[in-house]
């Protein structure tokens, strides 16, 4: 009879225990049973809720970005001069050719009042001077120059002071041409004078040879780096004290 009783005993606990189990469990409280070495059961009660909680969510992506790409590359330009026509000129030993235009005659010699020898004096002379321009060039040209007179080495009745400009001339020539130039002038046989040349202009032609240069090009190009990007998110956990 004892020995029913008391396993009546334990039946009754166990099954006050499992109604209290069930109970905690429907309200959202959990119990825990430890069996002490006392051998009693304790009872311990949790509170437990359901909460939000944050975390990262990170990935790794592909970020467009753009750089400028620039090169060193040749390229063939022209540079460019101008130069004198090749050419050829007399005018430093001008052609002269003297004559007299004005003249009378002087006795040199008398013979009982009466001239045995006449003798032709000038009284004015025409100098014709010219010189010759040939073009060594291959292009066309156009020389341009004075004619200038001055008067000659000890002629105190020089009619002129000092070097003066005649009249200015031009010849046009084409490649390999050669063309003459001529001036006159009168002038008094006891002021004698002379012609000369002064160029006041040579051709020119504009030579070009190509040349290689270097330019720095630059072109916008888009690239792609590796960045992590992480945001914040949230979970469902439930948490007990």
């Amino acid at each position: 009879m004892v020995e029913i009783k008391k396993e009546n005993k334990i039946i009754a606990v166990l099954i006050i225990v499992l109604i209290i189990l069930v109970g905690a469990w429907v309200g959202g409280t959990t119990y825990t049973a430890n069996t002490p070495t006392t051998g009693k059961f304790v009872v311990t009660q949790k509170n437990c809720k359901i909460i939000q909680e944050p975390y990262e969510d990170c990935k790794t992506i592909q970020v467009p970005y753009e750089e400028e790409d620039c090169d060193t590359v040749p390229y063939t330009d022209q540079e460019c001069e101008y130069k004198y026509l090749i050419y050829k000129s007399t005018d430093d030993q001008i052609n002269r050719n003297l004559e007299c235009i004005e003249s009378h005659q002087e006795c040199q010699n008398y013979f009982l009042g009466v001239c045995t020898e006449w003798e032709t004096i000038c009284d004015t002379y025409r100098e014709t001077a010219s010189f010759e321009i040939t073009n060594l060039d291959t292009e066309k040209g156009t020389w341009s120059f004075n004619w200038m007179r001055n008067c000659r080495a000890h002629q105190p009745l020089c009619q002129i002071n000092g070097p003066t400009k005649y009249f200015s001339d031009s010849l046009s020539l084409d490649p390999t041409e050669t063309k003459k130039a001529t001036a006159s002038i009168s002038y008094s046989a006891k002021g004698q004078e002379y012609l000369y040349v002064v160029f006041t202009h040579i051709p020119q032609k504009e030579v070009c040879r190509d040349v290689i240069k270097y330019k720095t090009v630059c072109n916008t190009i888009t690239k792609y780096r590796t960045e992590k990007k992480c945001e914040t998110k949230y979970k469902t956990v439930k948490k007990c004290d």
